[in-house]
């Protein structure tokens, strides 16, 4: 505020900045948004284009969270044209972290594994630790979802490894991301123990927040623990759909899973909703998943076909999207996969 009074246009731009990442690490997203847009002018009125493609891939995180995603990819192929005009090996990495779990959950896999990609190597050069230690996790986690178990493991034991050697800022970080991998790994003991780790480290900030949490859901979930599956996600609920829209369709599948597991009617009502907010964010990897689902709760034989031809359709158009020989032969192994796209061959 005195910078402002003050017309001191340089130290407000930092200033606003860094209150971005205060406001984002509340979940405050909608005031993280406004002060994102009055630094980014004040880094254009100034000319600074590094911290300009900064500002930009800051927004870009947040706006990916709130599931805002159009708007964040624009902010990250802005920053990305900068940081490349500019040289600049941390703006580079910045700016394609968040875009993986984009492209992955929009069903562009290639596309995912090759912006981790940069996002890590540029983040090495620059010693960015969180596409350091993140986006290898993300990297890892795409590895289990086409079945290479074997590889994502491999990835994640050198993430853990170096894990140990970060700060406290970085450690719930490091911490969640373990978590969440483990999770998916379909280890969900080891999954619960490392989230509460990362939920008694000293700083412990919203996004984070939103790693563990999918952790435990999903841990529970493998557990059979369906009555805590549901309790977890009916608390955060609101705060999904207010500030962490690009996890809510996720969440809601896995909820919707656990009460149909518990054969509660409201199953199909949320495999709908699960299914409306999929959509709205053009999320085909968990399209195909919640159609599938739908398919088995409908009784008309009609619609079990139309939802299954959908989701058929959807599937055969992300593996068109694995290049990688080996990775696709894994996720063609997969029993859902199997099931969907030759039926009369699934185990």
């Amino acid at each position: 505020e005195l910078a402002r009074k003050l017309d001191l246009r340089e130290l407000q731009a930092y200033a606003q900045n860094d209150i971005v990442h205060v406001y984002g690490s509340l979940g405050r997203m909608a005031e993280a948004h406004k002060r994102g847009l009055e630094a980014q002018q004040l880094w254009r009125e100034l000319g600074n284009l590094p911290m300009l493609a900064d500002s930009l891939s800051t927004a870009a995180l947040y706006h990916s969270i709130n599931g805002q995603l159009d708007q964040a990819l624009a902010e990250t192929s802005e920053a990305y044209a900068i940081s490349l005009q500019t040289e600049n090996l941390w703006g580079i990495s910045y700016s394609n972290h968040m875009l993986g779990p984009i492209h992955f959950m929009r069903g562009q896999v290639d596309l995912a594994l090759e912006v981790l990609d940069k996002a890590i190597h540029y983040g090495d050069l620059a010693g960015f630790l969180v596409t350091q230690t993140l986006d290898r996790f993300w990297y890892a986690g795409i590895l289990v979802h086409l079945g290479a178990s074997e590889q994502a493991d491999a990835i994640a034991a050198q993430v853990m490894a170096r894990s140990k050697d970060v700060g406290p800022q970085f450690l719930s970080l490091a911490l969640s991301s373990e978590s969440y991998f483990h999770a998916l790994s379909g280890r969900p003991t080891e999954a619960l123990a490392i989230s509460n780790l990362a939920d008694e480290s000293a700083v412990v900030i919203f996004y984070v927040r939103l790693f563990y949490l999918q952790a435990r859901v999903m841990a529970h979930f493998s557990l059979g623990n369906y009555a805590e599956t549901i309790r977890l996600v009916e608390e955060n609920i609101r705060m999904l759909a207010e500030s962490a829209g690009f996890y809510l369709p996720e969440m809601l599948y896995l909820w919707a899973q656990a009460q149909q597991a518990l054969a509660l009617p409201v199953a199909q009502e949320t495999f709908l909703r699960a299914r409306a907010e999929a959509e709205k964010r053009g999320l085909r990897w968990l399209l195909w998943q919640i159609l599938s689902r739908l398919a088995e709760l409908s009784d008309d034989p009609s619609e079990v076909a139309a939802l299954r031809s959908e989701a058929r359709s959807i599937l055969e158009a992300i593996v068109e999207t694995i290049d990688r020989k080996e990775l696709r032969e894994s996720f063609l192994r997969r029993e859902d996969v199997q099931a969907l796209l030759n039926p009369a061959a699934a185990p």
